[in-house]
């Protein structure tokens, strides 16, 4: 069976509410804690058009990823209702992730 799907993976990189660190090497100037989540429903619309185009979406994020642990939560659930595998990338310490999270 060949796969018709154009890309190996999407990646998407949601503003999960800034950074709870303050790292030097850091590219993002803004590294400003704020409560609320941009485009939230944007992201999550997201998943069903990217189900015909690849299997799998990664999700990296501008700032900490787990800032906004809902929207994680929100994204996997509507990633694997549209039959994608979804994964959670970072380069960060995920200083908020600890093992009452269940994704």
């Amino acid at each position: 069976m060949i796969n018709d799907k154009r890309y190996k993976v999407i990646s998407i990189h949601p503003e999960t509410g800034g950074c709870n660190l303050n790292c030097l090497f850091c590219y993002k100037k803004d590294k400003v804690v704020t409560k609320e989540t941009k485009d939230k429903q944007f992201w999550i619309d997201l998943m069903k058009p990217a189900s015909k185009l690849t299997d799998q979406i990664a999700c990296g994020a501008n700032g900490e990823p787990f800032m906004d642990m809902q929207l994680i939560k929100d994204l996997a659930k509507e990633a694997k209702k549209q039959g994608l595998l979804f994964n959670v990338t970072k380069d960060r310490k995920s200083t908020r992730l600890n093992s009452s999270h269940n994704v």
